[in-house]
């Protein structure tokens, strides 16, 4: 009967380790551990740069090195800057850096489409989005931003003026 117990135990334990490791493999696809912002204020105060850019073209995968842990695999796209809300983009474009997935899952910008973007730039690396759902809103066909499905806070032009001049 002991004996019985412990293998059930043993089962059900392993059972837990693989749903547990299952459950990894599909965070780490899905892109990471983003803070979360209260307001687009909270939000536009964290980034380093914030644009109107438009995706011209799908992205490249490359390798890349962000720290000290391992070399990742990202999807890194060229955005044509039309406006730029704060920071010093450096050239007509900026890159900006997803963590690469398997095709149709994760988060992704779409090609041919404009948004603004909040981002945090880097020295020697592509940038990132601060949030993948908080930190991109689409420009639709009469210029109005639309927050990205699950994103809470709402964006206007009239608060993009506001923050950038600083009031």
């Amino acid at each position: 009967m002991r004996l019985r117990v412990s293998a059930m135990g043993a089962i059900a334990l392993s059972l837990v380790v693989l749903v547990g490791l299952g459950a990894c493999s599909e965070v780490s696809c899905g892109g990471g551990d983003y803070p979360i912002y209260s307001s687009v204020d909270d939000l536009y105060r964290a980034a380093t740069l914030v644009v109107w850019a438009q995706i011209p073209g799908p992205p490249e995968s490359r390798r890349v090195k962000t720290g000290p842990g391992p070399t990742m695999e990202y999807k890194v796209y060229r955005a044509q800057v039309g406006k730029v809300f704060k920071g010093t983009p450096g050239a007509a474009t900026v890159e900006i850096k997803q963590l690469a997935c398997r095709e149709g899952s994760g988060p992704g910008l779409a090609v041919g489409t404009t948004y603004v973007l909040f981002l945090e730039t880097y020295a020697d690396v592509p940038a990132s989005l601060l949030n993948p759902i908080q930190a991109e809103y689409t420009v639709d066909s009469s210029g109005q931003l639309v927050s990205a499905s699950g994103n809470a806070l709402t964006l206007t032009m009239a608060d993009l003026e506001r923050l950038s001049r600083g009031s």
